[in-house]
């Protein structure tokens, strides 16, 4: 799970990493990041109702997320703030799948080595 500290909650933080933020598209997710000029790294999750219009599965999929977030942010640079948008292809994934998307798209903007 990741500390309280490490999520970013606040609409208007959402807002400015969407409008400012570097984006980049995988298979099944989408990576916008933006640097936070934190000596730690911030993470946001989104899975619209487009996803699934099941409450369930859409946590599902956000608790994927986080379960890998968590596990790989040490070896990432930090300093950022990162929001992951989910695609309608991910509900149907294993978390393998997602994960090497999610290594993939990091290492497409140089964060991940």
């Amino acid at each position: 799970m990741l500390p309280k500290i490490a999520r970013i909650r606040k609409k208007k933080a959402h807002e400015a990493i969407y409008q400012h933020g570097q984006r980049v598209s995988g298979r099944f997710l989408r990576i916008i990041i933006l640097a936070n000029n934190l000596s730690f790294n911030r993470f946001g999750f989104v899975v619209g109702a487009k996803i699934s219009k099941k409450a369930v599965m859409r946590n599902k999929i956000k608790r994927r997320l986080r379960a890998l977030v968590a596990e790989k942010n040490s070896s990432w640079l930090q300093g950022y703030d990162f929001l992951f948008l989910a695609f309608p292809a991910s509900q149907d994934q294993k978390s393998q799948a997602l994960s090497q998307d999610l290594t993939v798209l990091l290492r497409r903007l140089k964060i991940c080595p």
